[in-house]
């Protein structure tokens, strides 16, 4: 057991002496590894790894800082190793490049260094500031250029690096500065603006266009010209572009002349001559507003101004481009129609009324006011030579001015004719009938109710007056109460009323009743009516005297209906028990 204890111990032990030896082994490579920054190389290129003096420009101090031209690099504080590959050197290289003479007499570049930029350190891009140096050579020095991207710098500019991309040559550009000059030509104007110069280090310099603006009497400025180039027409301060230093730019100002434009008036035939007016413009043209004012003329009306093919109206604006236009007065001829309302042996009668028109047409409205006259009722009015025509009340008459001026309308009428059985009854069975003394030949329609009554519903005695016969099964489809009728003969119209009375049993009494008013001087032939029809004053009393007979004999009848229903009863009970008997009899026997 000790022995075992003893060989443990000494295992112990050079594990232990294996374990320090290996920390020392790290330690010092991570010593090597702080050192291994070298100085920049003729190219501006920080070298990693080599065994330069730390003092070099770029180089690693021995605290671990690397001073550069512009920046350091400060590792991680508390780390206890670094990884060197990680490490980045960027660099930016200032150049100057001139043309020399080889050994074989040929033209080379020679680009000589001016300075360097550089950094190291763990980042993945960094970013310079383009330096203030201006280095000298044939001209002004105008900036750097980066020839690989083609960019252009000054000095303040920024551009950033990146781990890959860490070096950048740049190349000073020189120029000679040009002096170009610009001058003004008023072209027959006063006040050109004063000559301008411009400094360029390239070929081309701009100018900006004086604000300053030459005058000329007559004439309007539209700008400036290079002369002997009319393809732009520059304005006071646009730029415009000089392309030689060799030579000065001209701008010649350009002009357009001032017209003065009249319009005239002519009244053509009428009084009250307008004013001229004019306007000045260099543009070809300028607008003019009209007067507001128009000529007069007796016995016609202003229209408008004709302007060659263009009619315009008063007020209104017009573009005149030559030197004089006229503009001419449209006239329409004023009519004045008058509307004659004829109406003979009428009262009533409505008064001509006038219209005075110039343009083409003239509008009457019909009167309210309608003529009476004693027998007839106005259905309307219309002209002699127009039969299809009847106006009425509020209906609007429009005639040409190329008809006749005194216009006549005559008053239509429609005869009334009297009911002639006015106050007459018909009661259960009987057809209700109509008379009147006008001619059966004249008959148009009957209507009830403002609806026209079918021809199968009635028939007409076809002899001299007018006999209407409502068929049965009509006049009982009639409900109870006033029914209004209407006959329309082709020269007038009667007018009167059904009164439709239901008893209790559900007949019906029908009473016909004038309402036309009058009688057209026919009152004399008074119709007699039947036995059993009284007049109109006797209406009354008829119907309830007929109503109380109507209820006696439906009196009667109900009794009868009774006693053939029990005498019925009586025959059938006796019948049977004869029957009974007699089976039983034959049974017995």
């Amino acid at each position: 057991m000790q022995k075992d204890k003893g060989i443990l111990g000494r295992l112990l032990s050079i594990v232990g002496v294996i374990l320090v030896l290996v920390g020392v082994f790290v330690f010092q490579g991570i010593s090597r590894a702080d050192d291994t920054t070298g100085p920049v190389d003729s190219g501006g290129i920080a070298q990693v790894g080599g065994a330069s003096d730390a003092g070099d420009a770029g180089g690693t101090n021995n605290d671990g800082t690397g001073d550069t031209q512009n920046g350091t690099v400060e590792p991680s504080a508390g780390s206890e190793s670094t990884d060197v590959s990680a490490v980045n050197s960027y660099v930016i290289n200032y150049y100057t490049a001139h043309d020399v003479l080889n050994d074989e007499n040929e033209v080379v570049t020679e680009e000589i260094l001016v300075e360097s930029a550089t950094h190291t350190g763990f980042d993945t891009e960094y970013e310079f500031e383009i330096t203030e140096t201006k280095p000298e050579g044939e001209g002004d020095f105008i900036g750097w250029y980066d020839a690989e991207n083609d960019k252009n710098y000054v000095a303040g500019d920024k551009i950033t690096l990146t781990s890959e991309k860490q070096e950048l040559k740049l190349i000073a550009k020189f120029a000679v500065r040009r002096v170009f000059a610009m001058k003004y030509d008023a072209n027959g104007g006063n006040g050109a603006p004063k000559a301008q110069s411009c400094e360029s280090y390239y070929e081309t310099c701009e100018f900006k266009i004086s604000e300053t603006v030459p005058t000329r009497d007559g004439y309007e400025f539209r700008g400036w010209q290079k002369e002997g180039d009319d393809s732009t027409v520059y304005a006071p301060t646009a730029i415009v572009k000089s392309d030689s230093y060799d030579d000065v730019l001209i701008l010649k100002a350009m002009w357009a002349e001032i017209k003065t434009y009249t319009l005239l008036y002519d009244a053509n035939g009428g009084n009250g001559a307008l004013s001229a007016q004019t306007c000045k413009s260099a543009n070809g043209g300028c607008e003019i507003t009209i007067h507001a004012d128009a000529p007069s003329r007796s016995g016609y009306q202003f229209l408008n101004w004709q302007k060659g093919t263009e009619s315009v109206e008063a007020g209104a604006t017009v573009f005149v481009n030559e030197s004089i236009t006229m503009l001419v007065a449209n006239w329409n001829k004023i009519a004045v129609f008058t509307m004659t309302y004829v109406a003979e042996n009428a009262e009533n009668i409505p008064e001509a009324q006038k219209c005075e028109t110039a343009m083409g047409t003239c509008t009457f409205k019909v009167p309210e006011k309608e003529p009476t006259k004693a027998g007839f009722s106005f259905r309307g009015w219309k002209f002699e030579d127009k039969e299809d025509m009847l106006a009425k009340a509020g209906d609007e008459i429009i005639v040409g001015i190329d008809g006749p001026l005194e216009l006549k309308i005559y008053a239509v009428w429609s005869r009334i004719y009297a009911v002639l059985n006015s106050g007459e009854v018909f009661g259960a069975g009987e057809r209700v009938t109509i008379r009147s003394v006008a001619n059966y030949g004249d008959f148009k329609e009957l209507s009830l109710d403002s609806q026209i009554v079918p021809e199968s519903y009635y028939t007409i005695q076809q002899a001299g007056a007018t006999t209407i016969l409502l068929s049965n099964a009509f006049s009982q489809s009639l409900s109870s109460g006033e029914h209004a009728f209407k006959i329309t003969w082709a020269d007038g119209e009667a007018n009167g009323i059904i009164s439709v009375n239901q008893s209790e049993d559900g007949s019906k009494r029908f009473v016909v009743v004038d309402a036309s008013g009058t009688t057209d001087g026919s009152s004399s032939l008074m119709y007699r009516p039947k036995a059993g029809a009284v007049n109109k004053e006797s209406t009354s009393a008829t119907t309830d005297s007929a109503k109380d007979n109507q209820e006696s004999n439906f009196d009667a009848v109900r009794t009868l209906v009774i006693v053939a229903v029990a005498a019925f009863v009586v025959i059938y009970i006796v019948n049977r028990f004869y029957v009974r008997r007699k089976m039983d009899f034959i049974e017995e026997l």
